[in-house]
């Protein structure tokens, strides 16, 4: 596994009627560690991690016996090129200096001491015990703020920008701060004196990885799989966790991910190359089909990113979307979805509705939906809302009836359902497919 981490070691003591944390700095970084699993797989991971303070000193200068008090505030800025962010950790004590060879921290000449708030703690000051030190990385430290400790020479994270299932949390690449603040409480009978340890902080790049679920490689894997393995693998994937599987059609990668209610979603908007040939060994359909090759059926976006001026990944016409099965009524049993996957019902959809009611449950994670907008002869709606094809057709009830194409279309605040008129639309929509 390349990864990219760098590393600052601080040094700060407790003045004791005069309390100072100093920090003292020393940067290290390394890009080439690289490793391979038992299993063969190696981890690739080129990215770059700078790391700094905005000061080079901690100080508590009003700490007086009986009392407690904090330093001031320093500012951790890391930048990273890494589109998952990275992991921010802190840990007390120096290997290679018997002076520091613990989480306490200690007055050279009475040798009492200042001991670290456990790592799980959420203490405010007011609760300190006495001679006690932990920090908080509350942006502003007031009554409320809670503090916590750190272990010797054991990493603990204090800030990590991504979510638990893998997904980034913030917008990456960029740069972003951590606040980082110190507090103590002296006792009445606190030694007066300097006590002091040394903080080391350390910034790792996020590597890009997903869980394995076992015999999958292919979206169409899913396709060949029986009844009761299906069933079996089924139950073996961990419910609103990201996994990743391959298209085995053009190659591109899909997120997927088990919703609590069981149902087995696409978690990233279909983006099949146009122009190639979809038969019935790979794709949803009985009868091949030939993706159109004209972006007035078919556009690829050549993009992931999604904006107000950015179409992003693919959209499709309903005709290409239910491979050329293009019926006046009915549900159309015939797709372009991998082998195994399908275009969501209406009643699939509406089951989605049940667990994520509108644009700002259906954005975030597990399901992360994208405002893609649509496109007929511009883009339209980017960033404010998205829709999604179901397999759906209706007639209208005119005297000449009208063959509609159904869609599922959410914002921020809600989701509808609409139609469009194949016979004059030349709208095209995203796609999010759902397993059989």
């Amino acid at each position: 596994m390349k990864f990219l981490a760098n590393r600052t070691m601080r040094k700060f003591a407790i003045l004791v009627a005069s309390s100072v944390f100093f920090v003292g700095i020393h940067n290290y970084s390394t890009s080439a560690l690289t490793t391979t699993s038992s299993t063969g797989i190696q981890f690739s991971f080129n990215s770059s991690l700078t790391m700094n303070l905005s000061s080079n000193d901690v100080i508590i200068s009003n700490l007086t016996p009986g009392n407690y008090a904090t330093s001031n505030t320093i500012v951790i800025n890391v930048e990273s090129n890494n589109s998952h962010g990275y992991t921010l950790t802190a840990k007390v004590g120096d290997r290679n200096d018997t002076t520091y060879s613990n989480n306490n921290l200690v007055d050279a000449d009475t040798s009492a001491v200042f001991s670290s708030l456990a790592v799980l703690d959420k203490v405010t000051l007011a609760n300190f015990a006495d001679s006690k030190w932990g920090y908080t990385t509350d942006n502003t430290v007031d009554s409320g703020s809670t503090f916590s400790g750190l272990l010797y020479d054991v990493d603990t994270v204090i800030n990590a920008t991504k979510t638990a299932n893998g997904m980034p949390a913030n917008s990456y690449p960029g740069t972003s701060a951590t606040y980082f603040t110190m507090g103590a409480k002296a006792g009445s009978t606190q030694a007066a004196g300097e006590y002091h340890n040394v903080i080391n902080f350390r910034g790792v790049a996020n590597v890009d990885t997903y869980p394995v679920i076992e015999t999958v490689e292919y979206m169409q894997d899913f396709g060949g799989l029986s009844t009761d393995d299906k069933k079996t693998l089924l139950a073996s994937m961990e419910e609103e966790v990201q996994y990743q599987l391959k298209d085995s059609r053009d190659g591109n990668s899909y997120n997927i991910t088990k919703l609590s209610n069981g149902s087995v979603w696409m978690t990233t908007n279909l983006n099949l190359t146009k122009g190639l040939k979809l038969t019935s060994a790979d794709t949803n359909t009985t009868n091949p089909h030939y993706l159109s090759n004209s972006n007035s059926y078919v556009l690829n976006s050549n993009s992931t990113t999604c904006g107000s001026d950015s179409p992003c990944y693919s959209y499709y016409r309903y005709h290409e979307a239910v491979a050329g099965f293009d019926l006046d009524s009915g549900e159309s049993l015939n797709d372009i979805c991998p082998k195994g996957w399908k275009l969501p019902t209406r009643k699939d959809f509406e089951k989605l509705q049940a667990l994520y009611p509108d644009g700002a449950a259906l954005t975030a994670a597990p399901f992360n939906a994208e405002y893609s907008g649509e496109y007929e002869f511009s883009f339209t709606g980017g960033g404010a809302y998205g829709s999604y094809w179901t397999n759906e057709s209706t007639l209208t009830l005119d005297s000449t009836p009208e063959s509609l194409a159904h869609y599922f279309e959410f914002y921020n605040s809600g989701t509808r359902f609409g139609t469009d008129v194949k016979s004059y639309s030349y709208t095209k929509r995203s796609i999010r497919c759902i397993l059989k």
